[in-house]
């Protein structure tokens, strides 16, 4: 597996955050508490906490005992996890369900990234690694590295998703200064996020290569009738780990997610083909962020109508895993928000993919 991009390297040892026994008491009245979750192992469970992290000192191996040096640390091979940043502080993985619960009240702009949580915790896809600001609850706004599983440097922390209310934009901000989790001197890779907060990013940044892509939800997911429909010579089936090579080459964002992740997702998640006298004709794949991805269909099949059996059967699928079925629709294709919309799926906000370079 490649270093850096979420990979796992088993000969370098992992620097991990391990919370006081006291660093999330309490809860302020007029903040939305979150529910104590069941099953959580360990301490600092609650991430509706107040109070105010002490500095702390990492020693582990090789430790993080300043922040100067895990700025340092974060690009060389002994380190792969920054626990702290300057304004953030890595989410434990106790903490998560927490977290991911406590996302649901900004539903569906927190859609992306409270399941990525879900996935994250039921099925780890991919090796992310889940950032809060240090004022967590008053500052809502969240982070995980990588933001996508392939980037030019192949740098854990070359991408991100950003999530954080659309009327608390502001708090983007608090990433123009994180020069510790992040190299302010460097592009910045962007998978889809909120438009609100993409704009934001631009007070700092320039974007490049900017691909719009419209959130569409599904709350009430079909009766999924395709395979009694489906031609005599034609298959609706699920897709194995030898099929992602054709997969991923036709995918269209190839250039920020890796064909591994598509091995991984298609071994976790469901995802489903079309086989034409058994030729894979067309497929459609759940991502890691939960959304249903990567409808495509090879041109000598096209025009077959296969694409609405895929689709509902994906989206009761992941309905019944219970995930929130969305898809992310390019503004200009109009065929896809067709399909889409007869399944019951309608339009929530707009999502930008971007390129950011500093200003």
């Amino acid at each position: 597996m490649r270093d850096g991009a979420g990979a796992r390297n088993p000969s370098r040892p992992t620097v991990r955050a391990t919370p006081p026994a006291n660093r999330l008491e309490g809860t302020r009245a007029a903040e939305p508490r979150l529910p104590k979750q069941r099953g959580l192992r360990g301490q600092g469970a609650l991430l509706g906490a107040s109070s105010t992290l002490p500095p702390r000192s990492y020693n582990s191996g090789n430790a993080l005992t300043t922040p100067a040096f895990a700025k340092e640390a974060r690009w060389t091979k002994e380190m792969e996890i920054v626990p702290e940043g300057k304004n953030f502080r890595l989410v434990t993985e106790d903490e998560l369900p927490a977290l991911a619960d406590f996302l649901v009240q900004y539903m569906p702009e927190s859609l992306k990234f409270q399941q990525t949580i879900q996935t994250y915790l039921n099925n780890k896809v991919w090796d992310f690694h889940f950032y809060v600001a240090k004022n967590w609850p008053e500052d809502p706004i969240c982070l995980h590295f990588p933001g996508c599983t392939s980037t030019p440097n192949n740098l854990t922390y070359e991408s991100v998703t950003v999530f954080c209310p659309s009327e608390r934009v502001e708090l983007v901000d608090l990433l123009s200064t994180e020069d510790i989790l992040l190299d302010l001197s460097q592009p910045l890779y962007l998978n889809f996020t909120h438009e609100a907060i993409v704009n934001r990013f631009e007070k700092y940044y320039e974007a490049h290569d900017k691909i719009a892509g419209d959130v569409y939800v599904c709350d009430n997911p079909p009766e999924d009738t395709s395979a009694d429909e489906l031609p005599p010579d034609v298959e609706l089936v699920r897709l194995q780990p030898e099929h992602m090579k054709a997969v991923h080459d036709l995918y269209p964002a190839s250039d920020i997610e890796c064909r591994e992740v598509f091995e991984k997702l298609v071994a976790e998640l469901p995802a489903y083909g079309i086989f034409v006298e058994g030729k894979l004709a067309a497929w459609m794949v759940q991502s890691y962020y939960g959304a249903m991805f990567s409808m495509q269909t090879r041109p000598e099949f096209r025009r077959k109508g296969y694409g609405i059996y895929l689709a509902r059967r994906l989206t009761k699928e992941v309905a019944a895993r219970g995930y929130k079925p969305f898809v992310v629709i390019r503004p200009e294709n109009d065929a896809s928000r067709s399909l889409y919309s007869k399944l019951g799926f309608e339009k929530r906000f707009r999502t930008v993919r971007a390129v950011l370079h500093p200003r």
